[in-house]
C-alpha cells in the first residue's frame, strides 16, 4: 500500500513534503502579529517558491522567493503585522527547475477581532 502512495505522488509530480509552512499563532487578536515559517527539502531542482494567505474579508499577503537548488536554505521566514480579524487560508508552492510544481502546503490561522 505505501509503495502504491509513493507512486501515486510520484506520477503527480509531488513527493511526500517537499514543503511545509507553519503559521504562529494559529488564532490571534487583531491587529495580530503572525509569523509564517515554510521549510523545504534541498533538491538540485528547487527554483521558487510561491506562497500566499488571504482572508474572505480582503486583507491578502502574497510573495514569491527565487531558489538555487540545492544551495538555497531549507527554511524562510516571514513577519506580518497588524493582520486584521479574519479566517486566513495560506497556501505554498514549490516550483522546480521546468515551472513544475514539485509540493503544496495549506495551512490556516484565525484573527479574531477585540
Amino acid at each position: 500500500m505505501m509503495s502504491l502512495l509513493l507512486l501515486v505522488f510520484t506520477t503527480m509530480g509531488f513527493a511526500p513534503n517537499m514543503i511545509e509552512m507553519s503559521i504562529s499563532p494559529r488564532f490571534n487578536y487583531a491587529p495580530a502579529f503572525q509569523v509564517i515559517t515554510i521549510h523545504i527539502v534541498r533538491s538540485p531542482n528547487n527554483r521558487g517558491i510561491e506562497w500566499v494567505c488571504d482572508s474572505p474579508t480582503g486583507d491578502y499577503r502574497a510573495s514569491e522567493i527565487e531558489l538555487d537548488g540545492s544551495n538555497s536554505p531549507a527554511q524562510f521566514r516571514t513577519e506580518w503585522r497588524r493582520v486584521g480579524a479574519g479566517v486566513y487560508t495560506c497556501l505554498a508552492k514549490l516550483r522546480g527547475a521546468d515551472n513544475s510544481i514539485l509540493g503544496r502546503a495549506v495551512t490556516g490561522f484565525e484573527v479574531r477581532g477585540r
